[in-house]
C-alpha cells in the first residue's frame, strides 16, 4: 500500500514539476511579446510624427 501511494506521489510531482515548466514557458513568451509591442511602437511613433504627410502611420500601432 505504501509503494502504491509513493508511486501515486510521484505522478503527482511529475506532472506538477511538467505543469510549472509550461507555466514559465508561457510567462517568458508574454514577456517576449511586451517587449517586441514596445520596441514597434518606439519605431513606429518617430516616424508618425516626424512629418504631417506621415500621421497615418499611427493608425499602424492601432
Amino acid at each position: 500500500m505504501i509503494d502504491k501511494q509513493r508511486t501515486t506521489l510521484e505522478i503527482y510531482l511529475q506532472e506538477y514539476r511538467k505543469l510549472k515548466e509550461e507555466q514559465t514557458a508561457r510567462i517568458g513568451f508574454r514577456d517576449n511579446l511586451l517587449y517586441m509591442t514596445m520596441g514597434v511602437f518606439g519605431c513606429i511613433l518617430p516616424f508618425a510624427v516626424s512629418s504631417f504627410a506621415t500621421f497615418n502611420a499611427l493608425l499602424i500601432i492601432r
